[in-house]
């Protein structure tokens, strides 16, 4: 009879006829299951060992650790145990392969194991706390999350709330109004074709005219209402109500109404000798008509001076001699008739005299304003 190895022999293990359970094996003389002992797991022997972040376990002969929560071993190499905090890992993110997309306008994080937003870009924010939705919200345009989310800029009167860089509420105007004090808190004040402070656009108020108030309609500056008897018979706002009906000739008791035998000078047969279109250009070039009743009207349409006198001297043909140069040598300036002097031989004329350096007035010669009576001739000289 042979003798029996009772160290490994699972019908004699340990002693004579002493028989292993089924899906036993006899490791040193004991009965073990070789699938779940983790001493002698898979064969006698086979210890699994201790383990980072788990528990040892032996399941079906094999080690294999069984992770503490929070960790798994993702790479199944049971020597490094539960390699992964799924807690924190952006690539194993609540467990393995979860990984955490890109966040648009900011920075992806993960935390307790949940993919999350950590920090939007300025100034976009995450408003919905939806990882889904990146950071969605631009807080320096949105008026209903301006510069913080849920901040709602209020309603603005004649348009629009708005929001700018460092979460200021602004107002986005209704076509026609403007925001001219920059209080949002009155919103769009401003109606640009009706304001004379404003008119047409912020800051550019219709300035005083003469014998009027000043409009603004349909955002040109106008002329408002006339003072007293004044008329604005040209229509135009530069000159305001530039006609008196009591005392000019050419508009007496109502615009355009000339006394007899006055020509109408709105456009004078020298306008363009003289280089003045119209009277736009008139206005344009601050000619003003403001004596209808100057003797300068003896012999020319319309000129204008406080004092002024008619000479017979230095003239040929008898034009009109506002007045004459003094300067030695000196030649017209401008002339309305036709001459038979050998310098301005068939020309216009109209000799003006002005005693220059001095402002002070002369006897016998004009007081006022030299320009004025100089341009005044070249446009409504005979």
């Amino acid at each position: 009879m042979a003798c029996a190895d009772v160290s490994n022999d699972p019908v004699n293990c340990g002693m004579c006829g002493k028989l292993c359970d089924v899906g036993q094996s006899c490791c040193g003389g004991k009965c073990f299951d070789l699938m779940a002992d983790q001493s002698h797991c898979g064969m006698c022997g086979i210890v699994c060992g201790m383990i980072k972040n788990a528990i040892p376990k032996c399941a079906m002969g094999m080690c294999t650790p069984k992770c503490n929560a929070g960790f798994a071993d993702c790479n199944a190499m049971y020597p490094d145990g539960c390699e992964i905090n799924t807690s924190s890992s952006m690539a194993n993110c609540g467990g393995c392969g979860m990984a955490c997309a890109a966040v648009m306008n900011g920075t992806p994080t993960c935390a307790t194991g949940m993919c999350k937003i950590d920090r939007c870009n300025m100034p976009f924010a995450d408003c919905d706390g939806d990882y889904k939705t990146d950071c969605e919200i631009n807080t320096a345009l949105d008026p209903k999350n301006c510069g913080v989310c849920s901040k709602a800029c209020p309603a603005v009167d004649n348009g629009a709330p708005g929001c700018t860089i460092g979460g200021k509420c602004v107002t986005v105007c209704s076509p026609g109004f403007a925001d001219c004090d920059t209080n949002y808190n009155n919103g769009c004040e401003i109606e640009l074709a009706k304001n004379v402070s404003h008119c047409g656009k912020c800051g550019t108020p219709c300035k005083v005219v003469a014998n009027a108030t000043s409009a603004c309609s349909m955002s040109p500056c106008a002329v408002g209402v006339c003072s007293g008897t004044f008329l604005d018979c040209n229509s135009l706002f530069a000159d305001g109500c530039e006609v008196s009906p009591i005392t000019d000739v050419l508009h007496c008791g109502g615009c355009n109404k000339a006394c007899a035998g006055v020509a109408n000078p709105t456009r004078p047969p020298t306008a363009k000798r003289s280089g003045f279109r119209d009277d736009q250009d008139r206005i344009r070039l601050g000619i003003k008509i403001l004596d209808a009743m100057s003797p300068l009207l003896g012999g020319v349409k319309t000129l204008t001076a406080v004092t002024a006198y008619q000479s017979t001297s230095g003239t040929n043909n008898n034009p009109v001699s506002v007045a004459n140069w003094t300067v030695v040598g000196g030649r017209p300036l401008a002339v309305t008739g036709t001459v038979t002097d050998s310098t301005v031989k068939q020309r216009n004329r109209a000799d003006l005299n002005f005693f220059p350096p001095s402002n002070a007035a002369v006897s016998g010669s004009w007081i006022g304003d030299g320009a004025l009576l100089l341009r005044n001739a070249l446009l409504y000289g005979n």
